[in-house]
């Protein structure tokens, strides 16, 4: 059997799960995806590549782990998790104890530990945990 080619120019509908691929009895049928991957969708119908992220500065090692932090509506942190190590990133520019040498922040985790590492934040608060550390 010939498979009919579909123009679909309208996908406000969002990526849908494999469950409901032959459901096309459904209104949203006809606006849906199977698959939106790193897409942002307009409400007006289109869809576009989401943004990249920037490369601020190089990573400490090879093994990182990026936590964000939004302290308020006009501050927004990104921790660089390394073995033992933070480097911090605030609005889009790493923090620095004097130019050109970058703030870090000693801590307790070993690389085996990173991504182990449970966080939430509170407020202005960001709790890290792990099973072998005190919070």
């Amino acid at each position: 059997m010939a498979v009919l080619p579909y123009i679909q120019s309208n996908f406000t509908s969002g990526e849908w799960s494999p469950r409901l691929y032959g459901r096309s009895d459904l209104d949203k049928y006809g606006s849906a995806c199977s698959e939106l991957k790193n897409m942002v969708v307009f409400p007006h119908g289109g869809a576009t590549r989401r943004m990249g992220i920037g490369d601020i500065a190089g990573a400490k090692t090879t093994e990182v782990r990026l936590i964000p932090f939004q302290y308020n509506r006009s501050e927004a942190y990104v921790l660089e998790m390394s073995e033992n190590t933070f480097r911090i990133f605030r609005n889009g520019a790493q923090v620095e104890t004097s130019p050109g040498v970058p703030k870090e922040v000693a801590h307790t985790f070993t690389e085996a530990q990173l991504w182990e590492v449970g966080f939430t934040q509170s407020a202005d608060i960001l709790y890290l945990v792990h099973k072998d550390h005190a919070p």
